[in-house]
């Protein structure tokens, strides 16, 4: 996994590109930086994460990740024989979206 693989990488790719735009004389939106950054976390990301695959990702820890399916704000998938998946676009409505107050 490389540095942008995780929230913390993306987040300062983000901010690089987004001073090389503002540079260049370009306003560079908030949601943009946002969608930049989610797709720099789910680069090569497997379609099924488990949860500490997606707390790597996001920043968030697998126990909160884990109350947030509970409570059915987060979608998972159960494969039989083998403990519940959280799918990337999931991952993407999370980052997007924000659950920052979920």
């Amino acid at each position: 996994m490389d540095k942008t693989d995780s929230w913390l990488g993306a987040s300062r790719r983000v901010q690089e590109l987004a001073s090389k735009r503002s540079a260049a004389g370009r306003r560079v939106e908030p949601d943009e930086i946002v969608i930049q950054m989610v797709r720099d976390v789910l680069r090569n990301a497997p379609a099924l994460l488990t949860f500490a695959e997606a707390s790597k990702r996001t920043g968030y820890s697998s126990r909160t990740l884990q109350r947030w399916a509970a409570g059915r704000k987060l979608k998972v998938v159960r494969l039989a024989g083998a403990s519940p998946r959280i799918p990337r676009q999931e991952i993407e409505r999370l980052l997007c979206d924000g659950f920052w107050d979920a």
